[in-house]
């Protein structure tokens, strides 16, 4: 689905990422691990074209997509959660999850019923204002409007940070239900070990810019969490 060959990345001339290599499978949950400051964000926007790619290729479902400008990689199919969620605080519920629909130029839609199936929440709160919602509300807010452009591809940077136990479970539901049944391809960071073990099925880790190790979730071992992931 996603295939990333020899990327380097800088800011200025601090060179930021080494040379990564990494492949994506169709349908599978992989988790990117690392610890701050590793280059997990570097990476997500570079894929998405916020930071430009400076070497290296990046391929997706057979097109080369390292230089195309951000829109057309959202037309593609790629689905961007940013960190911070970064709503519209003043827009309704509604109106953040039309955006949603105009990215495909399909403002004119209505919001498919599977986003209120994923997060019935919402449906309740659709006149309300995004800054008006909890943290948790706004994330799945922030997820719900990426998925109303029905991507085949999407990126999730930390969507459990700073949010409740009952709302970080249902996401975890979300990106079950994602993988198994819509078969989506997700790139997930995350810092939580234990979200990460029961919703992905690959991992990879960062270091200091390098991609140090990649492998299935079960090879997720204390050697590698110790070396790589505790402060």
């Amino acid at each position: 689905m996603l295939e990333i060959a020899n990327l380097n990345q800088y800011y200025g001339e601090s060179h930021t990422l080494w040379d990564i290599h990494l492949n994506l499978p169709k349908g599978v949950c992989t988790c990117l691990m690392g610890r701050n400051g590793a280059g997990k964000t570097t990476l997500l926007k570079s894929l998405m074209g916020l930071h430009p790619i400076k070497t290296g290729q990046v391929n997706f479902d057979g097109t080369d997509i390292t230089h195309i400008p951000t829109y057309r990689k959202v037309r593609l199919g790629i689905g961007y959660v940013p960190q911070g969620r970064e709503i519209f605080s003043q827009l309704t519920v509604e109106e953040n999850l039309r955006l949603g629909l105009t990215v495909q130029n399909q403002w004119h839609k209505e919001i498919p019923d599977k986003i209120y199936d994923l997060f019935p929440d919402l449906k309740k709160m659709l006149n309300r204002r995004g800054g008006n919602l909890s943290g948790g509300q706004q994330q799945q807010l922030s997820i719900a409007r990426a998925l109303v452009a029905n991507p085949k591809f999407l990126i999730l940077d930390e969507p459990t940070e700073g949010i409740q136990p009952n709302i970080v479970h249902q996401i975890g539901e979300v990106i079950e239900y994602l993988c198994k049944k819509a078969e989506m391809t997700i790139l997930l960071v995350e810092q939580k070990l234990a979200f990460a073990r029961r919703t992905a099925q690959h991992f990879c880790i960062m270091d200091k810019g390098y991609m140090v190790a990649a492998d299935r979730i079960d090879a997720l071992d204390d050697q590698l969490i110790q070396k790589h992931l505790r402060v």
